[in-house]
């Protein structure tokens, strides 16, 4: 009779069960007996349901009468492997979230349905002007719209304010750090004897190890792949590729700025490490940094957040997103479309991101827009918008996964790096396991 939402709390079911309320003589409230004749069901990462969100939904069943059954999954990658099993077993929820480099595959399997039809001409050509502007083309199959924006996310650097000023060093918001001057900076607030380190990076068998890993490289010049006349050829043994792998893993091995024991770190232990003070510097979105805030006693005055270090090559950080579709084999498309709009009406939306600690869809609008509608704290992150890419950077996944398989980069990146970091494998070997992988890969065809 409770549904436990995280990290918020435990609260009463709004999803009430007939038995629940059967008496001795079988009677059962109204509102019971109704809920089942029209249902809509919405399945959504557990991390992103908010009680704004689910008041957003209340509202909408007193507008409607369609009552809103929400489904949780763990994170964003698990929900792949689920809309494929539910196709399978035709038990789709009729909306669900998911990952934006998961919509063009999942459009091509004919999972989800275009949006096109209920979005007027004039909106519509704008969100895809948006998507191919911001390199979010993975909403976009085959010129028609399968993902509808929920939120723009990028990570950014979040800091001890506190640990900076002991040390004497210039705020990172006020003056940026560099790959250069980010190295230099963790040489000074590192201390290994009293086990206190700079910096600290996602190790352990999770999408956050490969979203950690890849604004880095590609700032510096690396790419795992590159289209040439159509076909896919790894770039992972290019010199820009090995330099950039070089100096990742060298933040630990070589430079002494991370914690020496980074084996299966996952992103919760580095934000609990943190906390405590044992590191300075992380790599986030900008809802840890939210939480950090609304957690902690110190709030600003703690925590600041800043622009990701820029590196030798790009000047970016990463950038992506949590779309919502709708299942090819939802009976009331229309109704379905109508709870999306009515979710990501301003007077719905905006609550729910700033409570999230998400920022508004870069899609939908514009950056000066955005920075009306987030607390100041978040600016940092809404300003980085303008100049943030895709972790799918440069090959979007609508033309990547004709090729990979869903999951293969959450499976290699992080074995490759625990052996790098064991000093089981360098990264040159590393580079040609990428390569011989990547090349293996697009021989099997389209998934």
């Amino acid at each position: 009779m409770v549904e436990r939402v995280r990290p918020k709390g435990t609260f009463v079911s709004r999803i009430m069960k007939k038995e629940w309320f059967e008496n001795d003589d079988g009677f059962t409230p109204p509102s019971v007996k109704t809920s089942a004749a029209k249902k809509l069901q919405i399945a959504m990462e557990e991390g992103l349901t908010d009680l704004f969100l689910l008041k957003a939904f209340d509202e909408y069943t007193t507008r409607s009468g369609w009552n809103i059954e929400l489904v949780h999954w763990n994170n964003w990658y698990d929900a792949i492997e689920n809309i494929v099993n539910k196709f399978v077993d035709k038990s789709m929820p009729d909306i669900f979230s998911v990952s934006n480099d998961a919509v063009g595959i999942l459009a091509r399997m004919g999972i989800i349905r275009p949006l096109d039809e209920f979005i007027a001409p004039q909106k519509l050509e704008r969100i895809k002007a948006r998507c191919a502007r911001y390199g979010l083309n993975a909403y976009v199959h085959d010129g028609k719209l399968y993902g509808y924006p929920l939120f723009s996310e990028t990570r950014l650097l979040i800091y001890r304010r506190d640990h900076f000023q002991n040390a004497g060093i210039p705020d990172p918001e006020e003056r940026p750090l560099t790959h250069d001057t980010f190295v230099e900076v963790g040489k000074m607030l590192s201390n290994p004897e009293q086990g206190l380190y700079a910096y600290a990076y996602s190790t352990s068998h999770e999408p956050q190890t490969l979203q950690d890993m890849m604004p880095w490289l590609i700032q510096r010049g690396g790419r795992m792949f590159r289209i040439d006349n159509g076909r896919v050829l790894p770039a992972t043994e290019e010199p820009e590729f090995i330099d950039a792998l070089h100096w990742y893993t060298g933040l630990a091995l070589e430079e002494k700025i991370c914690p020496p024991n980074m084996f299966d770190l996952s992103a919760r232990d580095i934000t609990s490490m943190l906390v405590k003070g044992q590191i300075s510097m992380m790599i986030a979105h900008p809802a840890v940094y939210t939480w950090l805030l609304d957690s902690s006693a110190g709030g600003q005055q703690t925590y600041g957040l800043a622009a990701f270090p820029a590196g030798p090559a790009n000047s970016f950080t990463f950038m992506g997103g949590m779309p919502l579709c709708i299942s090819s084999i939802c009976e009331n498309p229309q109704a379905a479309w109508d709870l999306i709009a009515f979710v990501c009406e301003p007077e719905n939306l905006h609550p729910y991101l700033n409570r999230m600690g998400t920022l508004p869809p870069i899609e939908l609008y514009d950056v000066e827009d955005i920075l009306k509608k987030v607390p100041q704290s978040l600016h940092p992150a809404v300003r980085a918008l303008e100049t943030a890419v895709p972790h799918t950077y440069p090959v979007g996944y609508n033309q990547a996964l004709d090729f990979v398989r869903t999951g293969y980069w959450q499976g290699s990146i992080p074995q490759i790096l625990d052996l790098i970091l064991r000093k089981k494998l360098t990264a040159e070997n590393a580079a040609q396991f990428l390569s011989m992988s990547i090349r293996s890969f697009s021989k099997l065809g389209t998934l």
